[in-house]
């Protein structure tokens, strides 16, 4: 019950308002995502740099996707394989501050557009993970 608790407040805090303080997601091409793109120190093309270092570590083959980050969550840009209706929350995110970079495979999807996660999603332990991740750039192992 206290884990389910610590999930919706994590859930409550990410979730978009309408202060853009608040915005999670952002989409490249909108003022937002490039304010926070000048936020960070890690830019998208040394980011996509340790996206190929970390697929070849991690799978031994190169990483199959563009170049161009799909959209910022959190602190992170996110690299992976898009929908055309939604995109799943699967693939290699850089934390913008850090660089430190991981690969997470989840079942939350995202419609084009959506400015928080869904309410509805499953799996604690690994959302705590991926939450702490993609805010702190940094995991508890």
């Amino acid at each position: 019950m206290i884990r389910f608790s610590i999930i919706l407040a994590l859930l409550a805090c990410l979730s978009g308002c309408a202060d853009n303080k608040t915005n999670f997601i952002f989409d490249p091409g909108t003022k937002l995502y490039e304010e926070k793109l000048t936020s960070f120190t890690v830019k998208p093309d040394s980011a996509f740099k340790t996206v190929k270092m970390t697929a070849k570590q991690l799978t031994g083959r190169n990483f199959v996707g563009d170049k161009t980050p799909l959209l910022i969550i959190g602190n992170c840009y996110l690299f992976g394989m898009p929908e055309k209706h939604q995109l799943k929350l699967n693939g290699y995110f850089v934390h913008g501050m850090t660089g430190n970079a991981k690969y997470f495979q989840t079942d939350i999807k995202l419609k084009w557009g959506q400015k928080s996660l869904p309410s509805n999603v499953k799996d604690e332990d690994s959302i705590r993970t991926f939450v702490e991740f993609v805010t702190k750039g940094t995991t508890q192992q």
